[in-house]
């Protein structure tokens, strides 16, 4: 093993339980637990689960006191912002008791499961956003650095915890760490491309005409191609000619010029 990779395997780094407002709590345990991991394997460190970095902090919550109680070297600080209706709230109403106090009437969707029936792209957008801000700060509280992504199913949460995971080891932005496995559902949406991506290049090829009667020379085009991707379409144009190899020899010649657009 590496002296690197001895130095990194040394750090411990304390994953701390989710500070959670307005979000399910099975949803920020499954994330606190598998960010622990995910950055564990990106990092080559040790890092502390939720379940047992929580037992060190105190009753003034203090995060950085409780990393340096288990002797930390650096902690990771989670808070989610659920931007919906949780699961729990959607089967559930309430209503007066009669006696001053509130009754719960729990209401089943689908059946005996209460299943939330699958929404579309839309109502996710609207209804179902979970923002999730981590900081990797040092044992005495100085952040080091900071990534936020925006989740709207429990689907998505594998995908954001390796890309948070390298975005706060690696110190870039979440963005930089997308690749083909690890899209989000937010990102695999339609038409959310605000900028326009441009290309160009030049072109080349030979074209050699073939004739029981006659010969032709053989063809050479060269010519120039511009492409722009925006949000729903693409524009190209491109401009060249078809110039004969064989000027001056008793070969049939043509000349052309192309323009696509």
């Amino acid at each position: 093993m590496s002296a690197r990779h001895r130095r990194c395997f040394a750090v411990k780094v304390a994953v701390f339980p989710v500070q959670s407002t307005n979000a399910d709590k099975s949803f920020t345990d499954a994330f606190g637990m598998l960010l622990a991991n995910k950055y564990a394997k990106i990092a080559n460190c040790i890092t502390v689960s939720p379940v047992k970095s929580v037992k060190f902090i105190q009753a003034d919550g203090k995060l950085e006191s409780a990393a340096q109680a288990m002797g930390a070297d650096e902690y990771l600080e989670i808070t989610a912002v659920g931007l919906y209706i949780s699961r729990k709230e959607a089967n559930e109403t309430y209503s007066d008791s009669g006696a001053g106090g509130k009754q719960i009437i729990v209401i089943r969707q689908n059946g005996d499961k209460g299943d939330v029936p699958e929404k579309s792209d839309q109502q996710l957008l609207d209804n179902s956003k979970t923002i999730v801000t981590v900081v990797r700060k040092s044992a005495t509280g100085q952040d080091i650095y900071q990534t936020e992504m925006t989740l709207l199913t429990y689907g998505d949460i594998e995908e954001s915890t390796e890309r948070i995971a390298a975005s706060l080891y690696q110190k870039i932005s979440v963005d930089k760490t997308r690749g083909m496995t690890n899209i989000t559902r937010r990102e695999g949406m339609g038409y959310n491309q605000m900028w326009a991506r441009r290309s160009k290049g030049i072109k080349m090829g030979a074209v050699l005409p073939f004739s029981a009667d006659t010969v032709f020379s053989t063809m050479i085009t060269l010519g120039f191609d511009y492409k722009v991707d925006l949000n729903r379409y693409f524009l190209e144009f491109g401009v060249g000619g078809r110039l004969p190899s064989g000027l001056g020899d008793e070969t049939n010649e043509y000349m052309g010029a192309i323009i696509s657009k």
